[in-house]
């Protein structure tokens, strides 16, 4: 997909049909998501939120630790959007999903439920729901994830003195 989005997406399409005409479940939701990425990727955001849903709707019936980072996904565009609300419902049930599943990037998706409700303005729960994930991610020895954990939780610190 790198450079070539636009090849990404008609690739992405065939693969569709064909996965539609051999009633492959997991090939459709995988290119429904595939095919989220790209639109995102080309800043095409209501686009990426309907494939999303279409990859969910395909998923709901499947495994849930699928379903997590969809779910999770669809979080992220919707919160750059600007629908944080929206944005934060998605989140919270892909934490409790991610939760209850035992799932291997869990921090992942509490560092996006932190942000989300930093986009809210609830820098309290923003900042419990980072601490969680970098304990996580330290846990799993997720060096990256730390880094941008510690990076998000300064951000957090200034945008609390700024609105006092």
């Amino acid at each position: 997909m790198k450079g070539e989005l636009g090849e990404a997406e008609r690739v992405l399409h065939q693969a569709l049909r064909l996965s539609h005409q051999s009633d492959n479940r997991k090939a459709i939701v995988y290119t429904y998501s595939m095919m989220a990425n790209v639109a995102f990727m080309q800043g095409q955001l209501d686009n990426a939120e309907k494939l999303y849903k279409a990859s969910m709707s395909y998923l709901l019936a499947g495994d849930a630790k699928e379903t997590v980072i969809l779910i999770n996904d669809l979080a992220t565009v919707l919160d750059a959007q600007g629908h944080y609300d929206e944005a934060y419902s998605y989140v919270k049930r892909a934490a409790e999903l991610a939760k209850e599943t035992q799932h291997p990037e869990e921090h992942m998706v509490l560092n996006n439920l932190a942000a989300i409700l930093m986009h809210k303005e609830d820098f309290l729960q923003a900042k419990q729901v980072y601490k969680e994930a970098l304990k996580q991610a330290q846990q799993k020895g997720d060096v990256a994830s730390v880094q941008h954990i510690q990076e998000e939780l300064a951000e957090l610190a200034k945008r609390r003195k700024g609105s006092k």
